[in-house]
Parts: structure tokens; sequence; C-alpha cells
């Protein structure tokens, strides 16, 4: 992804790689707060025209900030505080609070990875991207649906919508 791309090319990239089936089901949809003092934004992603998921930056940075002040008075300055803010991000990102930067960030990785990373990884957007792609087939649903169970409940959702659109179905007890 080029450094100052449009969000409109940029999303055109992201639905070239959505499987076929849900290309016409899934959105991905920008909002940017003008009068905020950095302009930052939100993103959601939509199935059906329903918002199933959204990063909002504010929100991201106000629980990041509390995270952060919490991992702080924990450790009692024995880390350092770059330590604690990566260990303070990790954390609101594995509970699925991401901001409009991260989406960025990992929407390039994406574009700079091979699908089966994105699958494996532990970054739960990667995990969107690697299900909702065209490239992956019924075997690295099947061999995926193993450790769905452990994954965050957002990717457990478009494991089953994928599942569903394949006409696939696992047992797998995410409760989806």
């Amino acid at each position: 992804m080029r450094k100052g791309a449009r969000w409109t090319k940029i999303k055109k990239q992201l639905k070239t790689f959505i499987c076929t089936k849900l290309k016409d089901r899934v959105d991905f949809i920008i909002a940017v707060y003008r009068k905020a003092h950095d302009q930052t934004g939100r993103i959601c992603i939509t199935v059906d025209g329903k918002e199933v998921f959204s990063m909002c930056t504010i929100t991201a940075e106000i629980e990041d900030y509390k995270t952060y002040r919490k991992l702080r008075d924990e450790f009692n300055e024995s880390k350092e505080n770059r330590d604690i803010w990566e260990i303070s991000q990790q954390e609101i990102n594995t509970r699925g609070i991401f901001g409009e930067y991260e989406f960025y960030k990992m929407l390039e990785e994406y574009f700079d990875s091979d699908v089966s990373h994105c699958l494996n990884s532990t970054n739960i957007l990667l995990n969107i991207f690697g299900l909702l792609d065209r490239r992956i087939g019924k075997r690295s649903l099947k061999k995926f649906s193993e450790v769905v169970k452990d994954k965050n409940e957002i990717v457990q959702y478009f494991f089953n919508l994928r599942c569903n659109v394949e006409e696939m179905n696992f047992n797998n007890d995410s409760g989806n």
C-alpha cells in the first residue's frame, strides 16, 4: 500500500481479495471526524448492511490510556514506559479494540503477506482479512476450524460467515 494512497483506491484493492460469495455482502466504511483536532475517525466492517465490527481511534486511545495506567501501576516502574505501552497495545488489540491507524497497518501487512500468514496470526484484523480472502479454500478453512474456538468472538463470526457461504459445517461450539 503506497503512502498517501486514497481510501477509494485501497478499498478497491481490498475488495479484489474478498471471496466472490461475500464480495457484495461485506463492506468497509470509513468515517473521518473532521472537527477532531487530528481528524481521526473510525472504520467499520459491515455484513449485509449491518455493522459487525467497529474500530474507533478515539475509543482505542482512551482504552489504551486506561490499560497503560493500570499496567504502569502493576509494574511499579520495573519496566520501561515503552515496554508498558507495547504490552498495553497488545492487550487492547487482543480484546478487539483497534484504532484507524492499526487498521491501515494491518491492511498493509495483509497486502504484503501470504494469506496463510494471516490465518496463523494472533492479530484479529489479519484473521478477518484472511477469512474473507478468495485464496482461502475449504481445506484451509477446515484446518482453521481446529483453532477458531480459541479466537476472539469477531473472528469466530467471520469464520462462521465464510463457512456458511461455502456451505461447510464444522460444529465448532463457537456459539455463532
